[in-house]
């Protein structure tokens, strides 16, 4: 405690030295399921070097903006740091902490209107990264058997244990890595879990058509709707086309979280990701994507990679109804034509 009481008061004492400061907070749960918010200072030294220091982490029993704004304000008056000189506010995009109207920025904003808002940028990253991919249902599919894959190793010690000795023996000399579930939320840390898997895709698929043989009910059955999905060329060729995008998505994350970077530096990263990214939409990147796709398939005997069926369109529906349409629009004209002549023979009321 005296040794975390002085580290403390050498971080304020160089935070009263360069006057002005910014926050960033961030929540998540520990394992007990109690809310905690860690809560980091950022300033610019003498040199002018940014500096992020960690002063907090607090439990909270409530998550409104109000609250966590309270709380902040709290750890600044326990750390003799006048809120005044707050001069940036740094959270992700939750609705409690950068709502417009309730949010904790908005709350603190109002009483101290120098405390720019600046919403975090590895986590607009990670929504970029969520989006491109749930904007593909075949990429999306293909992620979520991944997840599921290492979810299946995660609960089963003998299927974990199979899975790794097997990889011992087919890559000896190498460290040993099992398949784990994906992150539910840092989809940049994705990349990994997704290359370990293709990496491994034919021990994988050895593994589970043992267990769907060897085990008895539920993991026998998972075992084998697993295997039938890893056996079709699209499932392959997705998570392929997946790390196109996550790849850069995941360094720029890097470089935003690197503790020295500068504002020039992460608009550098950002226009350098996006000329990666543009490049990945040519048809010459896609085809030696589509191409080393296809050897591994053909090497692994799997199912060929095969556009989607396009669904037929009933007749019935197809033409039906514009049949329907022009019927009805010909009878106001047949009923004219056939009425005319004695529209016009008829005498005159008058």
């Amino acid at each position: 405690m005296l040794m975390a009481h002085s580290v403390l008061r050498k971080v304020t004492a160089m935070v009263k030295q360069s006057q002005f400061f910014s926050v960033i907070v961030d929540g998540t749960q520990d394992c007990a399921r109690q809310e905690q918010q860690s809560i980091r200072i950022c300033l610019v030294d003498e040199d002018l070097q940014p500096r992020e220091m960690f002063v907090s982490l607090c439990a909270t029993t409530s998550t409104t903006g109000q609250a966590i704004a309270s709380l902040i304000l709290d750890v600044l008056l326990c750390l003799d740091l006048p809120a005044t000189n707050l001069r940036g506010q740094t959270f992700d995009g939750a609705a409690n902490m950068s709502g417009v109207y309730s949010g904790a920025q908005a709350v603190i904003q109002t009483e101290y209107p120098l405390a720019t808002f600046v919403h975090c940028g590895s986590q607009c990253t990670n929504l970029v990264a969520q989006d491109a991919c749930e904007a593909s249902p075949v990429i999306r599919d293909a992620i979520a058997v991944i997840h599921e894959l290492g979810v299946f190793f995660q609960q089963s010690g003998k299927a974990k244990t199979a899975l790794i000795n097997s990889i011992a023996v087919s890559h000896p000399g190498n460290s040993v890595e099992g398949i784990r579930p994906l992150c539910p939320t840092r989809w940049t840390l994705r990349v990994k879990a997704i290359k370990t898997t293709l990496g491994h895709l034919q021990t994988v698929i050895e593994v589970l058509a043992e267990l769907s043989e060897t085990e008895y009910g539920d993991r026998a059955t998972r075992a084998r709707g697993l295997l039938k999905q890893l056996s079709c060329g699209a499932t392959v060729l997705a998570p392929h086309m997946a790390l196109s995008v996550f790849r850069p998505l995941e360094e720029l994350t890097v470089a935003f979280q690197g503790r020295a970077q500068t504002i020039l530096g992460m608009m550098e990263a950002v226009d350098k990701t996006v000329m990666l990214l543009q490049a990945c939409r040519s048809e010459e990147a896609f085809a030696s994507t589509f191409t080393e796709t296809s050897k591994q398939v053909t090497d692994l005997e799997l199912e060929e990679i095969s556009l989607p069926r396009t669904r037929s369109v009933s007749r019935r529906i197809d033409h039906g109804t514009v049949h329907q349409l022009s019927t009805l629009h010909s009878q106001p004209r047949r009923f004219i034509e056939q009425n005319s002549s004695n529209y016009w023979t008829q005498p005159s009321i008058s």
